[in-house]
């Protein structure tokens, strides 16, 4: 009896081991094509690009979130989020700033420092003169704290069902498209609106055990790839952080099925063990550390 118990508990561990292994590939990957997008490439790739990798990016987000374990402990689920996302934000922003004006508080003028500055508050991309590419930390943060709020507040009224959850997500998702082509909300707000309705995908193919199997049907890869097309032809560039959105539904499409056939190109390179285990060791803070450092070391070389 206590022999069975041990195996079934290595077996448990090892079930875990591996499905950490697969989800560092997929966020290995997703990172790097954040990263990418901040890099000179070619429009036609770009436009290719642009359509799947912040999508990915909060549909793995979502798959991450564990509703079960904060549906009880919002407060703690919030607090959590603070340390995780806006403790490295403004400790990253602020010591740059103080770089950036040290290095240039004699040739920009008192109102560049001020909107600077404010920049950090507001945490818009477009507003963030210095390291940019973080304001997705902001974003992160109040979609992760909307996503779970909404999730708490449909158990609580009993509509928690996976219909009621996806009609929800899907109205604040495309409420999100809608607001920021008139206003850009502080802390992108308006973008987290629209990145909720990948992370609620990301939840439902994480209760499907896509992201632990990888077992992607063959007519969704060939609906993924006939859509994914589209979007890419008739609907690029997409750029969540200047909500260039395009048509909102050929942009949740397109991303949902870029999403798709990552997924399976992953499943292919995790059968070759020289390319996966290169992508096992790729983490968050490791890219998120080279583009923060970029700038303050850029200030003093330049």
């Amino acid at each position: 009896m206590e022999i069975r118990k041990e195996s079934e508990k290595r077996s448990n561990v090892t079930e875990r081991l591996s499905r950490v292994s697969e989800i560092d590939m997929v966020r290995g990957v997703t990172i790097s094509l954040v990263v990418l997008g901040h890099t000179a490439l070619l429009p036609v790739y770009d436009n290719f690009f642009s359509a799947f990798r912040l999508p990915l990016f909060f549909l793995v987000s979502g798959f991450l979130i564990n509703t079960e374990r904060y549906l009880h402990s919002y407060k703690q689920f919030i607090l959590g989020r603070v340390w995780r996302l806006l403790v490295p934000y403004f400790s990253v922003c602020i010591p740059s700033w103080v770089l950036w004006y040290i290095r240039y508080r004699d040739a920009a003028d008192s109102f560049t420092f001020y909107q600077s500055l404010m920049g950090i508050l507001n945490g818009n991309g477009e507003w963030l003169i210095i390291n940019g590419p973080i304001w997705f930390l902001p974003c992160l943060f109040c979609a992760d704290v909307i996503y779970m709020g909404v999730v708490k507040l449909l158990h609580k009224l009993s509509w928690s069902s996976n219909l009621n959850k996806l009609i929800a997500f899907s109205v604040l998702g495309l409420s999100g498209t809608l607001i920021g082509r008139y206003v850009y909300l502080p802390w992108s707000l308006d973008v987290s609106f629209a990145a909720i309705l990948f992370m609620f995908i990301g939840q439902m193919l994480k209760q499907k055990g896509i992201f632990r199997s990888f077992q992607i049907p063959w007519w969704l890869i060939l609906s993924a790839a006939i859509i994914f097309l589209s979007d890419v032809i008739w609907n690029s560039p997409i750029d969540m952080c200047s909500r260039s959105y395009n048509n909102p539904i050929l942009f949740f499409l397109g991303g949902l099925s870029g999403s798709i056939l990552m997924l399976k190109l992953i499943s292919i390179v995790k059968g070759l063990s020289f390319l996966s285990n290169r992508l096992y060791g790729l983490e968050k803070g490791l890219s998120l550390f080279l583009r923060c450092i970029r700038l303050p070391f850029s200030l003093w070389i330049t």
